[in-house]
């Protein structure tokens, strides 16, 4: 993923989180002696939540991406671009977007994402299709130090943003 990530428009920094897997990920990551490269490496598991501030905490930018390393790293202007045309605060991404690999979600998730992207549309006022999508990009600051949650963090970071008043799309 981090040798697909392509070159932006604006300063960046890479964050790897490792969020206590079992695998070399952080020997990996290490090995590519990027310049721009942090790795942050702990165990126990944490969850996605506590990894996702592990790497807040860890940047050092006012703009943080959140992507799940099955994403898509070539979207990111894509992702980032209202943030920096000014246009949102927090920009979430979808998987409805372009034909899913077959197996990618099981059958029931694709009609309980969409019920879940209906509720969480109603709570911010936005509309949404995909809130549990790996892909989100937004300004640090009005998030740092207000999430909690450990395991599934993406509606705790919609609804607290919706609530702190940033622009989502």
């Amino acid at each position: 993923v981090i040798e697909r990530i392509p070159k932006l428009p604006w300063p960046t920094e890479i964050i790897v989180v490792d969020d206590g897997s079992s695998d070399k990920t952080a020997e990996v990551a290490r090995g590519l002696k990027k310049k721009n490269l942090k790795v942050v490496s702990y165990k126990p598991n944490g969850g996605k939540g506590f990894a996702v501030r592990q790497g807040i905490n860890a940047s050092t930018k006012d703009v943080v991406v959140v992507q799940d390393s099955d994403m898509n790293p070539s979207e990111l202007e894509n992702v980032l671009s209202p943030i920096f045309e000014g246009k949102a605060d927090f920009v979430n991404g979808t998987r409805f977007v372009f034909p899913m690999e077959t197996g990618a979600m099981r059958a029931l998730h694709v009609p309980g994402n969409k019920v879940f992207a209906l509720i969480v549309s109603f709570l911010t006022q936005t509309k949404l299709s995909d809130t549990l999508c790996g892909y989100k990009a937004f300004l640090k600051k009005p998030l740092q130090g207000e999430l909690i949650e450990n395991s599934w963090p993406d509606f705790e970071m919609l609804l607290k943003a919706a609530k702190k008043k940033m622009r989502i799309v």
